[in-house]
């Protein structure tokens, strides 16, 4: 299971809806795609590759950015996650250290004033936000732009943001070395049973 922060909210803290803070990208309809494409496709399923556990670093293909405009494309530091179906319940959110096309089933979005919002402080903020909030139920549920907009976070100073973000990067560090000890240790097991069963 992912590491989910918690963010101690002091009640100084101003409130601020995001809708002044970001941009949303709704994705693609990606059905085709090339071998010698030059930017990662991502769809919902991709989220759930071992490598992009936390951060969006791979994808199972590949689309040439020729074929689309500029802001269909998401930038690195987007924050994404399922805006369509049951795989909004998973509440999956995932942050882009590659370029990408996302899928119209994902919703990414960018901070465009990093002065006052850190793109990391929001990403660890949304880990804990519960997406079935904001998904309408009515038939198939899905996340529209006005329900992302219209979610308020907690903004503290800047410098408050980094430090924050400094500190759970920190807790995420030690979960994932713990986590890679536990594969590690689960296999050395797995190959002693395996030894075990062979010499019988």
């Amino acid at each position: 299971e992912n590491y989910k922060p918690t963010i101690d909210i002091d009640p100084s803290w101003e409130m601020v809806e995001l809708e002044s803070y970001i941009s949303i990208n709704n994705g693609q309809t990606l059905t085709e795609f090339d071998e010698d494409g030059d930017i990662a496709a991502i769809k919902v399923s991709d989220m759930n590759l071992d490598k992009n556990r936390t951060y969006i670093t791979t994808s199972n293909n590949k689309v040439l950015s020729s074929r689309f405009k500029a802001q269909h494309i998401v930038t690195i530091d987007s924050i994404l996650f399922p805006k369509r179906g049951a795989a909004i319940g998973t509440n999956k959110k995932r942050f882009t250290k590659i370029p990408c096309i996302i899928d119209n089933n994902c919703m990414g979005i960018t901070v465009t004033d990093k002065q006052r919002l850190l793109p990391e402080y929001l990403f660890n903020f949304m880990l804990d936000f519960d997406l079935n909030k904001i998904s309408k139920s009515a038939g198939i549920a899905l996340i529209n732009n006005p329900d992302i907009q219209s979610v308020t976070i907690p903004l503290p100073p800047i410098d408050t943001q980094k430090e924050i973000v400094q500190k759970i990067e920190e807790e995420r560090k030690v979960i994932d070395g713990n986590r890679k000890l536990i594969e590690i240790y689960t296999q050395k097991i797995q190959d002693r049973i395996n030894k075990v069963w062979d010499e019988k």
